[in-house]
């Protein structure tokens, strides 16, 4: 059996990679969903849970972001 292609194969493009979001302070890779809560307005994430106590990231990545 031969598969023909159809005429619009454009729809059958794989669509773009985004970057997987990850923090600035130790690199580890964070959800698209954590980035959204806790990233600044230019979406770097200073503060993930690995290198922040849970309740504190909000905190920390204000913190790190003034850079004290």
């Amino acid at each position: 059996m031969i598969f023909k292609c159809p005429a619009d194969i454009s729809r059958y493009r794989p669509r773009p990679v985004r970057p997987m979001p990850t923090c600035n302070h130790c690199d580890a890779h964070v959800s698209e969903r954590f980035a959204r809560v806790f990233a600044d307005e230019r979406g770097d994430i200073h503060a993930c849970i690995s290198c922040s106590a849970n309740a504190g990231i909000a905190e920390v990545a204000k913190e790190r972001s003034r850079g004290t």
